[in-house]
């Protein structure tokens, strides 16, 4: 069943941005910053903190996506993190 206002929904729908042929990143930076009021854990908060800093470096707000990216201290993200910042530097 699907539960549009549950958080793993939105999740994954804020996912599939990365998914459409022409994204609009504006839409997708503006679903990851709502989503973020929603979070409830610090560690969901550093996962949607990598997105809107994925998102920002395709929006060409490349210095804000590093200092973003770089607030993410938890051991388990810091892969997804580096990976992050290589995208953005990539621009």
């Amino acid at each position: 069943r699907l539960a549009p206002e549950s958080f793993d929904y939105q999740m994954r729908l804020g996912e599939a941005y990365y998914d459409q042929a022409s994204p609009d990143w504006k839409a997708a930076l503006l679903h990851w910053s709502n989503l973020r009021r929603d979070a409830t854990t610090g560690l969901q908060e550093e996962i949607i903190d990598l997105h809107k800093a994925r998102v920002m470096g395709k929006l060409g707000r490349y210095e804000e996506a590093k200092e973003l990216a770089n607030t993410v201290e938890n051991s388990a993200l810091q892969m997804s993190k580096q990976q992050v910042l290589d995208e953005v530097s990539q621009y």
